[in-house]
């Protein structure tokens, strides 16, 4: 087996089909089918269902496309660290909470791709508990996370402090104490997410229970929902202080032991650090200065 038939077989897997696999990778559908054919029987094992819709992985093959996953990416990794002289170059995949990618990764971005126009930037949006499972499957090189790391195979760096504060609409009656929150609905991100963690624990800690939970994926849904009067949500001052502004917001000071919450970079212990890597690391020590 070799790396050739690694990618054949990847794409093959993402692509869904032998058909569209050979139209991306430029080859005859016959060859692409001969050297998956060769792959099972070098491993006698069946790596995939063969379906009028396409192909499914049998479970075997879900073992060899996440080991394959991780080989693939060690190498073009290691190819990259070994080329690289003064530039930075290559793919960098990021992954950040949507909070801070409509906010502060920007910038943060703009500026980097400005020094270093070679590297190619690939963004994930997600949760907290997705982005950190996203690191460890090798998926992401690096995210930004809502809550200080304590995973064994995954080192961090700081990247900020933020102030989270209690959301209400202005015309909603204004909440001048937690016991203010019981009965409100709840507009949350979904499971996962270190805003809505926060908010839980608060509630779970002060006895509070709310009288329904709301899930949105967009932070301009739950922006629009409470400031519409839908409920409440919890949220960095970042955020909802340009809100607070137009006055379409009324804003609660959590007390101190709730109001932080820590930003921080994870990446795995075993990741290859290329330049491209290294100095994004660097420029989010610059920001902080």
């Amino acid at each position: 087996m070799d790396l050739q038939d690694m990618r054949i077989f990847k794409t093959v897997v993402e692509k869904g089909s032998f058909l569209t696999a050979s139209r991306a990778l430029s080859y005859a559908q016959s060859g692409v089918s001969t050297r998956m054919q060769h792959l099972e029987k070098e491993f006698k094992v069946q790596l995939f269902y063969r379906t009028n819709r396409g192909i499914e992985l049998t479970k075997k093959g879900e073992l060899l496309y996440n080991q394959i996953c991780n080989i693939l990416m060690k190498t073009d990794l290691l190819t990259a660290s070994m080329s690289e002289e003064n530039t930075a170059s290559g793919i960098l995949r990021i992954g950040s909470l949507q909070t801070v990618s409509e906010t502060l990764l920007p910038v943060l971005l703009a500026n980097y791709h400005k020094n270093y126009p070679a590297v190619e930037i690939q963004v994930q949006v997600g949760t907290t508990a997705f982005l950190t499972e996203a690191v460890l499957d090798r998926q992401l090189d690096i995210a930004i996370i809502g809550e200080q790391c304590s995973h064994p195979d995954l080192l961090s760096l700081p990247f900020s402090k933020e102030c989270a504060k209690i959301a209400t609409s202005s015309g909603e009656p204004p909440i001048r104490s937690l016991q203010d929150l019981s009965g409100r609905t709840l507009l949350v991100f979904p499971s996962g997410c270190s805003y809505r963690k926060l908010l839980e624990q608060v509630l779970i800690n002060e006895g509070i229970t709310p009288v329904h939970i709301m899930e949105f994926t967009s932070i301009g849904a739950i922006i629009a929902g409470v400031s519409a009067g839908m409920g409440i949500s919890l949220l960095p001052t970042y955020i909802l202080d340009k809100y607070v502004e137009g006055r379409s917001l009324l804003t609660y000071n959590l007390p101190k032991k709730y109001r932080d919450i820590y930003l921080t970079l994870i990446y795995r212990k075993d990741l290859v650090i290329t330049k491209a890597i290294k100095e994004f690391q660097k420029s989010i020590s610059n920001k902080k200065q």
